[in-house]
């Protein structure tokens, strides 16, 4: 049982073969956690949805397409097409341009500048994004979890090539933390530093944001300012003017600024 636990705590990448009720065990916990999980449904068992296996992990997931994930299902396509599905899949998870801005591994000589980083929302990210594609530049849309439900239409229509999904386990990286606490000091003053205020500002996706300009050249900012006295989570709520930060973009982009 212990090592059952162990194994869904310690993985980023999660590829089921069958399975049984040990195999859904370790995924429930490691889907819990926010990690990816590629079932091999077409191997049945646990893999296909037996012993309790999350049904939630049955769905295809942001980092897949239809087609790959039909090849997962799909017990009479080729065994070697599934295979290349799932590598397909585990290259995106691994290979994304987030996870060499968090851990330092970005070699900027490998990119196709100028290009554009933003969050896919409506109004600036959506229109920055359409004058990036206009004049040829590269687009990136970085997507922490559920961060898709709050993209643009337009976004979706016409940008979903940039996009690039961001999981919860490189959103929760020790580097992005440091940065995170670090701002902390400078936005959430006095009263406001209650015990619930990471989870406040973890909802401007404000974690998310570091990857726009970790290693941005110029940062093009369009945003409300806070006002004097008030509070930096919604910018209506009074609070001392001492506690209105000095920084005073506000929402998540005051976060990617500072």
């Amino acid at each position: 049982e212990e090592r059952k636990t162990i194994f869904g705590l310690i993985g980023d990448i999660y590829i089921t073969v069958e399975g049984g009720p040990g195999v859904s065990e370790e995924v429930g916990t490691a889907y819990a956690r926010g990690v990816a999980v590629v079932p091999l449904i077409r191997t049945g068992g646990a893999s296909s949805g037996l012993f309790n296996f999350p049904s939630e992990a049955l769905q295809k997931p942001c980092f897949s397409t239809e087609e790959q994930w039909a090849l997962l299902a799909n017990a009479d396509a080729a065994v070697d097409e599934s295979a290349k599905a799932v590598v397909a899949m585990v290259q995106k998870l691994t290979s994304g341009l987030a996870k060499q801005i968090v851990c330092g591994t970005l070699n900027r000589d490998s990119l196709e500048l100028p290009m554009l980083l933003s969050g896919a929302c409506a109004g600036a990210d959506e229109t920055f994004g359409e004058m990036a594609i206009e004049h040829g530049h590269q687009l990136v849309h970085f997507l922490g979890p559920g961060d898709e439900e709050w993209a643009s239409e337009k976004a979706k229509e016409t940008q979903r090539h940039g996009f690039e999904h961001v999981l919860k386990p490189l959103i929760e990286h020790d580097k992005i933390s440091e940065a995170f606490e670090k701002a902390g000091y400078s936005r959430v003053l006095g009263n406001q530093r209650t015990n619930d205020w990471r989870d406040k500002v973890a909802e401007m996706a404000s974690r998310r944001n570091f990857l726009q300009v970790r290693y941005a050249d110029a940062v093009y900012v369009v945003g409300w300012r806070l006002e004097k006295g008030k509070d930096q989570f919604t910018g209506r709520a009074d609070v001392c003017p001492r506690e209105t930060p000095i920084l005073d973009v506000g929402g998540g982009t005051g976060w990617a600024c500072q």
